[in-house]
């Protein structure tokens, strides 16, 4: 997590389904448990409230995984 001109900057890896079938279309981006971003590629920049911020991949069906925190 990186702060430029006032906004952050959030990059993390690609995520992966082990499920038969599907893939990994996008993520969702939350902060203490609110959804505050739905994204197709693997960066944030933009503002963001304080609090502890969370990425869950979504798959084909429409699935998050469990959230990883970003520090």
């Amino acid at each position: 997590k990186v702060t430029r001109n006032g906004n952050t900057v959030l990059k993390w890896e690609p995520g992966t389904d082990a499920s038969p079938g599907s893939w990994v279309v996008g993520y969702q981006l939350y902060v203490d448990g609110k959804q505050i971003a739905r994204l197709n590629g693997t960066q944030y920049v933009g503002a963001l409230p304080k609090g502890e911020i969370e990425v869950r991949s979504v798959n084909v069906n429409g699935l998050e995984s469990e959230g990883t925190k970003i520090e």
